[in-house]
């Protein structure tokens, strides 16, 4: 059976991915996911594997190959769709996006910047530390005592704008816009530090090239539909 615990991995590693969307009106970039630590054996075929964003508008496709599963995430403001292929196995689940709520950062993240310097993706990039300032209480996540953040190491390339300055996400402390926005550089490399858990997300390439709109359209053909989020009052 296909838990969905390896979607919410996959979700954690999104919002890192999503500053470029918020800025470029189009692109692809390319990321490697490493986890290290007590995962589980789903988190373990996620190990090594790399995920494709590429992005047009307010339109978004997400195809993440792993060790005998692969992963593709359709979304536009009206819906996400998630299609699950794991040794044959196919599941599909659909939700309905709503606007997001704030939630409180809780103070954000202190940084220390150091000299360490090294290149990823052809940028040149430093790197910084990032502490959480107080506690963090994450209501939103399902595993969330296990993900509560140590401390984050963070490469960044001043060649880029830190397309996350100033926004305002509302997905919560351990989200992208909370760690990243009063960094002075675009993040290409985290390493997020938990009590349990060590995940490493680097960016392997990444291009502004024009988009085509067939790249959003993939066929649910052999898919089995299950339900992920329970409708409210359930």
């Amino acid at each position: 059976m296909i838990k969905v615990s390896s979607y919410f991995v996959v979700l954690f590693c999104l919002g890192f991915a999503y500053q470029w969307g918020s800025a470029q009106d189009q692109g692809t970039v390319v990321f490697k996911l490493k986890l290290e630590g007590s995962i589980s054996e789903h988190e373990k075929m996620l190990d090594g594997s790399t995920m494709k964003m590429v992005w047009k508008g307010e339109k978004l496709y997400v195809e993440q190959n792993a060790k005998q599963m692969k992963m593709i995430m359709v979304e536009n403001p009206e819906e996400t769709l998630v299609l699950i292929d794991r040794m044959g196995q196919k599941v599909m689940m659909r939700h309905k996006n709503t606007a997001v709520e704030e939630v409180d950062d809780e103070g954000g993240y202190d940084i220390t910047y150091t000299n360490e310097t090294k290149t990823i993706a052809g940028y040149p990039c430093k790197k910084a530390i990032l502490k959480p300032k107080k506690v963090q209480h994450q209501k939103q996540m399902p595993f969330a005592n296990e993900n509560r953040v140590q401390f984050v190491e963070v490469w960044y390339t001043e060649k880029l704008p830190n397309y996350l300055k100033g926004k305002d996400l509302g997905e919560g402390m351990n989200s992208a816009d909370v760690m990243f926005r009063d960094l002075k550089g675009c993040p290409m490399e985290y390493k997020t530090v938990t009590d349990k858990v060590t995940t490493t997300v680097t960016v392997l390439e990444i291009n502004f090239d024009p988009v085509p709109d067939e790249v959003f359209n993939v066929s649910t053909e052999g898919y089995q539909e299950m339900k992920l989020f329970m409708d409210e009052g359930e």
